[in-house]
């Protein structure tokens, strides 16, 4: 088997061409949460492939490569998944990094491509659990139409409201016309809502369109009350998303009010999202913060959120992206000085190549050493020259200590659920995430 020796920047190199800003990250903090346990090392490894077609029916996916890395990084041995989505074979007993490559497709039409590579770093086999993937241009047996919704009653009856049909939303005017979609009917009924002129008040409903493709909307369909959800961030900044477990999803609307819909669905949650431009030393960065909370009947959320990226943060993830621009491996990196409740981190490095998107993500917890991976030599060809690159650095808290060992075992079961959205890691959760970005673009 022959490799090519990929340092983390090389293929990778243009993407880090930013300005240099002086100084560093803070000194290490204490270690907590994220930390390994020292459980052994098992000798087999189970995982999952599997892909969602865009009427959100998974099915197993072939044919995704696995890769096993020593601790230096370099491919020890190569395996790809069955026909049913599985691998299970024999953990090495020097492997330590583990990864996934495979495509995934995230539009419907023209099926725009993103070669996903998933490195999950200081791993001991085991059961890795269900790794998903996207293809939204395959849809066999979905039984999908164009179904057109006729809304000339609810401008008579509701000037000036808004109207959201299965996540579209627009207000009804004298020049507002049907509304057309693409539903599949193993999706299930379709989410309606309907928002008040002054913002205060929503009704919702659910419409069966087996067998149907044109409906004509009445209020009478609206037949579920919403509750306000009291913002638990409180800022004119954030982008407020609302779902409910399996099934409702709401967005709010150029910040205005968002509602649930209890007596159609029992458990509910609130995502939060701040994103906005700092500046770390000399250098221009993104941070794009969420949090998740779960909310109880009457719209509260479960705790206080918090959206900052920290000093902290900010200069441990300038550092380890310095330290990555001096192609120096190891690769240390620490983020307990931002936070010692976090569970894992993220660095993600991507960019365009000639066939889509090509996102990089090494996964880990809150300190640890990134070594130089090596790669096949066909996956160090299609990404050796990318434009519009960037790097990301993410950290994930839940408010709460555990081993990376535990939160990792917490992961696998909720990848394995049938509702991810009931596992403990649903509940609450903060982000921090900070990138840079280079807008030239070249093959």
């Amino acid at each position: 088997m022959r490799t090519t020796k990929w340092m983390l920047t090389s293929s990778f190199t243009s993407i880090l061409l930013l300005g240099c800003g002086g100084g560093n990250g803070d000194d290490a903090g204490t270690a907590n949460s994220g930390d390994p346990s020292n459980n052994p090392i098992n000798t087999q490894l189970t995982l999952n492939t599997v892909v969602t077609n865009k009427c959100n029916v998974q099915s197993p996916k072939a044919g995704v490569e696995v890769l096993f890395h020593n601790a230096q990084g370099d491919v020890i041995a190569e395996h790809v998944t069955d026909s049913n989505g599985l691998l299970t074979t024999e953990w090495p007993s020097d492997a330590k990094h583990i990864t996934t490559v495979a495509l995934n497709y995230f539009t419907r039409n023209y099926g725009f491509r993103t070669l996903s590579i998933d490195t999950i770093m200081d791993t001991k086999g085991g059961d890795l659990g269900v790794i998903h993937f996207t293809n939204l241009s395959y849809a066999p047996d979905c039984d999908c139409k164009d179904v057109t919704f006729f809304v000339q009653n609810l401008i008579e009856s509701s000037p000036d409201s808004k109207l959201n049909i299965g996540g579209g939303q627009g207000y009804l005017t004298p020049y507002t016309a049907d509304y057309s979609l693409e539903w599949c009917d193993v999706q299930g009924p379709i989410d309606i809502q309907l928002t008040a002129a002054d913002n205060q008040s929503s009704q919702a409903g659910q419409i069966d369109l087996t067998n149907l493709d044109e409906y004509t909307l009445n209020l009478d369909d609206f037949n579920h009350v919403g509750v306000m959800v009291n913002d638990p961030v409180n800022s004119s900044d954030d982008d407020i998303h609302a779902y409910s477990s399996g099934s409702w999803d709401s967005y709010n609307y150029a910040n205005e009010p968002i509602f649930i819909y209890p007596t159609i669905a029992e458990h509910y949650y609130v995502s939060s999202n701040i994103t906005k431009q700092i500046k770390v030393y000399d250098t221009v960065g993104y941070s794009a913060n969420s949090a998740i909370r779960k909310l109880d009947q009457q719209g509260n959320a479960s705790s206080e959120i918090v959206l900052d990226v920290n000093n902290a943060f900010s200069k441990e993830a300038y550092s380890l992206y310095e330290t990555i621009r001096s192609q120096q491996a190891p690769y240390q990196y620490d983020f307990s000085n931002a936070s010692d409740d976090i569970a894992f981190s993220e660095i993600l490095l991507g960019g365009r190549n000639g066939d889509g998107g090509v996102v990089w993500r090494l996964h880990g917890g809150i300190r640890g050493t990134i070594p130089n991976f090596s790669f096949t030599p066909s996956l160090e060809a299609s990404i050796n020259v990318l434009g519009d690159r960037y790097i990301r650095f993410l950290a994930t808290s839940y408010g709460d200590k555990k081993t990376l060992d535990e939160w990792r075992r917490l992961a696998v079961e909720q990848s394995r659920m049938a509702d991810p959205d009931l596992s403990p890691l649903s509940k609450g959760s903060d982000v921090m995430n900070l990138g840079f970005y280079n807008v030239e673009y070249t093959y």
